[in-house]
């Protein structure tokens, strides 16, 4: 399998916010999550940016996220 680790752009956002809330399914805090993918997308691409994101791809698509 190969995998490539890439700055993520505003088209992953929906996928990296899957993978926020399916992390806090896992840790059994679903309703933790306050973020929405409006937020990712105006405080990770907005002029105030306020944070960096990577994604691992595959050919199956957006696997995993670093924020």
């Amino acid at each position: 399998m190969d995998i490539e680790i890439r700055t993520a752009e505003k088209k992953d956002i929906p996928r990296v916010w899957e993978l926020i809330h399916e992390l806090a399914i896992f840790e059994k805090e679903a309703d933790a999550v306050e973020v929405t993918p409006e937020d990712l997308l105006r405080d990770g691409f907005g002029p105030d940016r306020r944070f960096h994101c990577f994604v691992a791809e595959t050919l199956e698509g957006v696997m995993g996220m670093a924020l």
